[in-house]
């Protein structure tokens, strides 16, 4: 005699799942586990990882069920591999008859994932603007990463327009704007949170938009002066910026701040003393009355740590005896580890954790 569960058991069941293929076999073996397996399957489908014959795939099967498997998909991301300047003509020809079938099917299933939240797309091959894949979807994000370059005037004047919802904005390949690409109302967009672009691209973001976190991409030394959102900047409360020596403008602009991320570059370790570029950064704390948390970092590619312990022990502690308002200091030690130091109550260094992630260390960027 065979006993049926309970269906409030099935999902809590489904949740300690780790592995896709189990999933997979799950919801074709068992018919009491096949919607609840199926829906969490199709969630999240995909990542930036995901091989191009496992996106034709996922995409022939939503195709196959546009009233059922792909109302299920709440987040989808799509990396397209970059492709080797080198290659002759004919397969050059070949690879991008590969990418636009994918990009083509791509636009269809986009059309009928009418419940997706997040998309996070990036794609080098463009026979025209990535964006036009978005033209006639009903979806209503709440998170769009976009990395293609070229697409702003095809997001800002045909896509954007059409999220009323979007909280949080990454468009890190379009670094500059056409000069003459009027920046959208603030009508669009009006709830936007979050923004990661380049400097050009956040003029034309931030006006009139209650962004509360921003982070910019720019050259190292470029200073990111922007007067036309001067009062834009002055609501930000989360700012990462990739290079620590133009940190003092961002003072100047962001008094508000109360989490400021900078770059650790290159050039940093090669001079004797490495903290002695980390101290325009910590005159910028004078400017900054409710800062709390002052994370330096590197990129997670490069081993060898900018700074030795005792370096950053010092750079906490001077950290710490210019502003009274910081509860941390986050410092990249090895690649994707980070230490992070606690003041005492005179303002020494008293406690440290080591070890930490960058995900945990940066939980208050724009959302991933």
């Amino acid at each position: 005699m065979s006993v049926e569960l309970p269906k409030d058991l099935l999902r809590p069941i489904i949740e300690q799942i780790e592995h896709p293929a189990t999933l997979c076999t799950l919801s074709l073996c068992c018919t009491e586990f096949r919607d609840e397996a199926q829906r969490f399957l199709f969630r999240e489908p995909t990542s930036a990882c995901t091989p191009m014959h496992i996106h034709h795939k996922f995409l022939d099967a939503i195709i196959a069920s546009p009233d059922r498997l792909a109302l299920w998909v709440r987040s989808y991301t799509q990396h397209l591999p970059s492709v080797c300047p080198h290659m002759d003509a004919g397969t050059s020809l070949i690879v991008f008859g590969i990418f636009a079938a994918l990009q083509e099917k791509s636009a269809f299933g986009l059309g009928i994932m009418t419940n997706l939240k997040r998309l996070d797309y990036a794609s080098i091959y463009n026979s025209s603007p990535a964006a036009t894949i978005l033209r006639g979807c009903t979806f209503q994000l709440e998170v769009l990463h976009w990395g293609c370059p070229f697409d702003e005037e095809e997001l800002f004047q045909h896509f954007l327009p059409t999220q009323p919802g979007l909280k949080h904005l990454s468009l890190p390949a379009i670094v500059e704007t056409k000069a003459q690409l009027s920046p959208p109302p603030p009508s669009v967009c009006p709830n936007l949170e979050s923004l990661y672009v380049g400097p050009k691209a956040a003029v034309a973001l931030l006006q009139g938009r209650m962004v509360k976190r921003l982070r910019v991409d720019a050259a190292i030394l470029f200073i990111p002066r922007m007067p036309e959102v001067a009062r834009e900047l002055s609501r930000i409360k989360c700012y990462v910026h990739p290079d620590a020596e133009t940190a003092l403008v961002v003072g100047d602009s962001c008094p508000n701040l109360t989490h400021l991320e900078v770059g650790l570059q290159p050039f940093v370790w090669a001079k004797n003393d490495p903290t002695g570029d980390v101290m325009t950064t910590l005159v910028t704390l004078r400017l900054l009355p409710h800062i709390t948390v002052l994370v330096f970092s590197q990129d997670a590619g490069i081993d060898r740590p900018f700074l030795d312990e005792s370096q950053r022990r010092r750079v906490a502690w001077i950290a710490f005896g210019i502003s009274r308002s910081l509860l941390h200091v986050d410092i990249s030690a090895d690649g994707d580890s980070y230490t992070r130091y606690f003041p005492a109550a005179n303002r020494e260094v008293s406690s440290q954790i080591d070890g930490l992630s960058a995900s945990v260390i940066q939980s208050w960027h724009i959302a991933a």
